[in-house]
């Protein structure tokens, strides 16, 4: 009997290490095959190594012989693919924060793009759980995966952080150490930037460093009204040379304005997403954080930001994006910056959309209507955050017909210059609207990031500037995006290039002497300061007019290392810290919490239909028969639907698919369809809110 359990002990650890073995390499193969990424073979054996125990555990307790195999092809394609797959489309492997980001990505996908994520995520789920079961008697084997998950999770993160990667640039430590040990040394660094909270001492160096005075408020200014624009994923697409364009993909009147301005650009923290990080920068005035998102992770204070600083002298300071209020913890952070009110799109009416947002134009509109309708004879300054071009540049096409051609074909590069021709033009119309109303307002517009313009082909790529490891000029490049500042009667004044977080302070000195200042920014720029930018985790120095990557061991680049590390404290401290930063700078007034007013004049969820079909089947015969052999109905809607409702007929419940003003639910076996009779068919809500839409009708066959 013991012979026979060894020789099943044994038997499970070897099928465990040919699982492991075959689906590291074929991982590898497909990473290269697909995404062109070359993983080094000490980074497939430790990938390998780092899995075997945790599979070797679940193969001890197996009931099928081939449930290892599943559980190691289910870790690899993560761990090599997965992260060739987001470098590939992102420009960076993937992150320990991806967790929380894949979940609000699933939030803005809508339709096949919907259908085909959930359904990949499914199947992963689904080979992780399977090769997980194990047989009854055997299940305290999975202890031993267990203790391996804990050793993976809490003891080699701390330990990984402290040594260096061996390569620099993500691409290049992702292929040299592996998927795995990379996630790990990225968690780790995670952990203990989270975890670091600086004392009184390192706030005070870092204040020294920044050349950082007491604060003084503001005197008598003159108080204009400020509108800032975020104009979602607006960059420069006709710096892709390998692609040309049937038109200006900027409106004409957009180019006319920043070709006026100097061609003035912000370089970014991010590639592609994480919006609110882009937010952060420019409302506070400091980096954010390299991975994660800050508004999520380091805002848990309230700080000295733009909208306080306006608010205390005299502002009223509203936020307006007419998306999801808690969309990257917004409605938690805003109050945090010193917004007075926020405007989700509770706040408005869904008339017109692209693709799952609001469109720019009814965004305008309505924030105009509303701001008319004020007894406030305070200045206001107004944060909006745009979202018509916003990933995956879908469009109303009757609304908005393409404009631009592209030559070669590229169907994302078109859809997206098409998305920002409309935008732009959008935001060139509020312009002149603010400036007919109030000639003496300051408005302020920048892209937040370069947009993520797919694969298949990669326009980056194929214009020699490939996102994950094109060469320094290009990286320069993908991380500036256009800035246009309208200095009211003025018109566009010159800004030259800045980091993000130098765009606030700059902003403020429109308003002349005596303006209001942010306390963590320095009054006049220190001599010996280099500034600097992180993106991609590389260092980029101003150089000129523009930026380049740091050199090692160069003197501009250990100065704008320092400056960067003097930000991150001041960041920490004043985020997520114990506040030194206030005290030193006799700032304390900036600590008390101020309360925000979240507008939401609109139901959090709900359907306006109005129309639907079908509305009438024969007993026993699919309605609108699908592929799958089930049935759907399609519903036109007064507005686009708010919140996550569900259709329910007869007790059967169905999830909704929502594009814009369009929607469709599907039941693969609807019951009541045997039963004649009149059904009626409801919207439901999680809340329990719930709505009719009308009556289906199950007539009796004929005789």
């Amino acid at each position: 009997m013991r012979v026979v359990a060894s020789r099943r002990i044994g038997a499970a650890l070897l099928r465990a290490v040919v699982a492991v073995g075959v689906a590291n390499t074929l991982a590898a193969l497909a990473s290269y095959a697909w995404f062109d990424l070359r993983y080094s073979p000490q980074a497939v054996l430790r990938d390998a190594a780092l899995a075997w125990p945790f599979v070797a555990g679940a193969a001890l307790a197996a009931r099928w012989r081939f449930q290892p195999w599943l559980l190691a092809a289910a870790i690899a394609a993560l761990l090599l693919p997965g992260h060739a797959a987001k470098l590939a489309m992102m420009g960076a492997p993937l992150e320990p924060g991806d967790l929380f980001r894949g979940v609000e990505l699933l939030g803005v996908l809508h339709g096949w793009r919907l259908a085909f994520a959930c359904a990949l995520l499914g199947a992963w789920l689904l080979a992780l759980v399977v090769g997980l079961l194990p047989a009854l008697r055997r299940a305290p084997w999975l202890l031993v995966s267990a203790a391996w998950l804990v050793v993976v999770l809490q003891v080699l993160p701390p330990r990984l952080a402290r040594e260096p990667a061996a390569e620099p640039g993500r691409a290049r430590a992702l292929v040299a150490a592996g998927g795995t040990t990379y996630l790990l040394r990225a968690l780790g660094q995670r952990q203990a930037e989270l975890a670091d909270v600086p004392d009184r001492a390192e706030v005070a160096a870092a204040i020294a460093r920044l050349g950082l005075a007491p604060y003084r408020a503001p005197g008598a200014f003159h108080a204009r009204a400020i509108h800032a624009f975020l104009l979602e994923s607006v960059w420069d697409p006709t710096r892709l040379r390998a692609y040309a364009f049937s038109q200006d993909p900027f409106d004409p009147a957009f180019r006319a304005a920043w070709t006026a301005g100097g061609s003035s650009t912000v370089a970014t923290p991010v590639f592609g997403g994480a919006t609110a990080n882009a937010e952060f920068e420019f409302l506070c005035a400091l980096p954010a954080m390299r991975d994660d998102i800050t508004f999520e992770q380091a805002v848990r204070n309230p700080m000295p930001c733009l909208p306080r600083v306006l608010r205390e002298a005299g502002y009223r300071t509203v936020a307006i994006h007419p998306y999801r209020a808690s969309y990257w913890r917004r409605d938690r952070a805003y109050p945090l910056l010193g917004f007075e009110a926020y405007r989700s799109l509770r706040a408005f009416e869904a008339d017109d959309f692209d693709g799952a947002f609001l469109a720019d134009a009814s965004t305008y509109r309505q924030e105009r209507e509303w701001a008319a309708s004020l007894d406030d004879a305070r200045p206001g300054f107004t944060w909006l955050v745009s979202l018509s071009s916003h990933y995956p540049f879908d469009r109303d096409h009757k609304r908005r017909p393409d404009i631009v051609q592209v030559t070669p074909a590229a169907p994302m590069l078109q859809a997206y210059a098409n998305a920002v021709r409309y935008t732009t033009a959008a935001f060139m119309a509020e312009a002149r609207a603010i400036l007919e109303a109030d000639p003496d307002a300051i408005i302020v517009a920048f892209g937040d990031h370069a947009p993520v313009l797919g694969t298949d082909p990669d326009p980056y790529a194929v214009s020699g500037m490939p996102v994950a490891a094109g060469p320094d000029n290009a990286l320069a490049q993908i991380a500036q995006t256009p800035l246009l500042v309208i200095d009211g009667r003025r018109g566009p004044v010159p800004m030259g290039s800045l980091p993000l977080y130098e765009l606030a302070p700059r902003l403020l000195a429109l308003l002349g002497p005596g303006h209001p200042t942010l306390p963590q920014v320095p009054a006049e720029p220190l001599p010996d300061v280099a500034e600097g930018r992180v993106f991609f985790n590389a260092m980029l120095v101003r150089e000129g007019d523009g930026w380049r990557r740091c050199r090692r061991g160069e003197q501009a680049c250990e100065r704008a290392i320092a400056v960067r590390k003097a930000r991150d404290t001041l960041r920490a401290d004043l985020g997520h810290g114990h506040r030194h930063a206030l005290a030193l700078l006799d700032a304390r007034a900036f600590a008390r919490w101020t309360p925000m007013e979240l507008a939401g004049d609109h139901p959090r969820c709900g359907l306006d239909v109005a129309s639907w079909g079908p509305q009438t089947t024969p007993a026993g015969e699919p309605f609108n028969p699908q592929p799958n052999g089930g049935s759907a109905f399609w519903f036109q809607l007064r507005e686009g639907a708010r919140g996550r409702p569900q259709l329910e007929v007869a007790g059967q419940r169905a999830p909704l698919t929502l594009v814009g003003k369009a929607a469709s639910a599907g039941f693969a076996d609807p019951a009541w369809i045997r039963q004649p009779g009149r059904y009626a068919v409801e919207w439901v809500c999680g809340d329990g809110t719930r709505g009719t839409i009308g009556t289906f009708t199950v007539t009796a066959p004929e005789a």
